[in-house]
């Protein structure tokens, strides 16, 4: 069987998922590999015709495609997305209509599962028959157990293409839509204190949907807003993932972006970013300007912000770009999510009355300094990586470290002696049968009636503070 390996990573050879498929190629000999560094040389492949061809032929002659990457802040790398862009704007889906595909990613398990939904999204919306998605740790290749579940998982995959298995689609390609947005004169500019705006968009087109909202929005706030198209930044690439600023939070690239993200965007109290739904997620531009504002690693530097995002898209159809847009702010930098406002609406009018009221929200929320209580996606992210950097990562991201330490965050939950003492000895008294019985008849009522209780006292203490 012949496989082309589509390897994701920037790194290129010294990928660590490519390491796997080395291993699987010792267990699997019998069939032919073909590997293509899409991320590393994407510059090269975007530039030369005949490069891109020869790819274009070389997953033509195949009989399955296997997807290799490292999850690149919560998603693909942005060279894979532009990757994934040159196959849309030069028609070239028909090539990959039919094929069997698969993937493997390898991360820390922080928040990965939107590169999976996302990798499985493109391959069915180029026609491809996608088997399954195999997500491993980094360290997985020196465990026996999990080297023999990725044997087990690609034996799976090469019979379903052996015996032409059908698979069913789980995604379906958007349906765009032609409204096209003719915004009315705005209302005077809303008082914003002083409070600093910035908008950050990836609007190519003068009159597109996106520019037009983007517009619209910075008239709704008035003063103090400015705006920052990504293109006019002149970033000189993407991350390649050199891991160097793990250590001072110092990108490798001497382009001018470090100073404009730390000065402009780290600045402003509000942040808006404006951007355009390509294929199953955003433009390659706007993941590149999330990839690269990663040398500040996992440290939230926009922490304490107010941010929202202005879409022109059909992402109403897209679950899991929205969930990524609310974690990238709530998990990773600890921000308020303020919202989501796009395109998909029945009129102009519509449109906007929802970005001048997201825009006196946003205003309002930070005047107000609103914190929305976190979810799953910030307290589930937030163990992940509080243990696996305590658990070895420190070494490399020890700015990250020093972050944590002084704020608190190695947060486990058995350095809290007191507490578990108590409860271990409440568990001591609880095996006492006549003693459980009481204990969990009361059960149901005495966590709420404590609240309760609990909220009186203090209610009581201001009116007596307030008379």
């Amino acid at each position: 069987m012949k496989i082309t390996i589509l390897n994701g990573s920037p790194k290129g050879q010294h990928s660590i998922t490519l390491t796997y498929l080395h291993f699987l190629k010792t267990r699997f000999p019998r069939h032919q590999y073909t590997i293509i560094h899409i991320s590393k040389d994407i510059r090269v492949i975007e530039n030369d015709r005949e490069r891109f061809d020869e790819i274009l032929k070389t997953v033509n002659s195949s009989d399955a495609v296997l997807w290799l990457y490292g999850v690149w802040v919560l998603l693909v790398p942005a060279q894979m997305l532009r990757f994934m862009e040159l196959i849309r704007e030069r028609n070239a889906a028909f090539v990959f209509a039919g094929k069997y595909a698969a993937s493997i990613s390898t991360s820390i398990h922080y928040l990965d599962h939107f590169a999976e939904h996302y990798i499985r999204a493109e391959s069915e919306n180029l026609g491809m028959q996608f088997f399954d998605h195999m997500s491993l740790d980094m360290r997985d290749i020196m465990k026996t157990n999990k080297r023999d579940n990725l044997c087990r998982f690609f034996g799976y995959f090469a019979d379903c293409v052996s015996n032409a298995q059908p698979l069913q689609k789980q995604t379906v390609p958007p349906v765009l839509s032609r409204f096209c947005y003719n915004p009315r004169k705005p209302s005077p500019g809303l008082e914003t204190s002083s409070k600093k705006i910035l908008i950050v968009s990836d609007a190519v087109k003068k009159e597109s949907n996106l520019e037009k909202m983007t517009q619209r929005f910075a008239k709704a706030c008035g003063q103090n807003t400015s705006i920052v198209n990504i293109v006019d930044l002149g970033m000189k690439g993407a991350c390649i993932g050199c891991m160097r600023c793990g250590y001072n939070n110092s990108c490798i690239y001497n382009d001018g972006f470090q100073d404009f993200y730390n000065k402009s965007v780290r600045s402003a109290d509000i942040i808006i970013f404006a951007a355009t739904v390509s294929g199953q997620f955003l433009s390659s531009t706007f993941k590149t300007f999330i990839d690269r504002a990663y040398f500040w690693t996992h440290t939230p530097s926009l922490a304490g912000k107010t941010i929202g995002y202005l879409i022109e898209g059909p992402l109403s159809q897209n679950h899991n770009t929205r969930q990524f847009l609310e974690a990238t702010v709530t998990a990773r930098q600890m921000a308020l999510f303020a919202g989501i406002i796009t395109d998909e609406c029945a009129d102009s009018q519509e449109l906007d009355s929802l970005i001048d009221g997201f825009a006196a929200a946003c205003i309002q929320y930070s005047l107000d300094s609103y914190s929305k209580s976190f979810n799953f996606l910030m307290h589930g992210a937030h163990k992940v990586f509080r243990d696996y950097n305590w658990s070895g990562i420190r070494l490399v991201w020890q700015s990250d470290h020093r972050f944590y330490k002084k704020n608190g965050l190695y947060d486990f939950p058995q350095k809290n002696k007191l507490k578990n003492m108590i409860l271990s000895a409440m568990m001591l008294i609880i095996r006492i049968p006549f003693l459980r019985k009481r204990y969990y008849n009361k059960l149901i009522k005495l966590p709420a009636s404590r609240l309760r209780k609990y909220i009186d006292i203090k209610l009581q203490k201001e009116r007596s503070a307030q008379s």
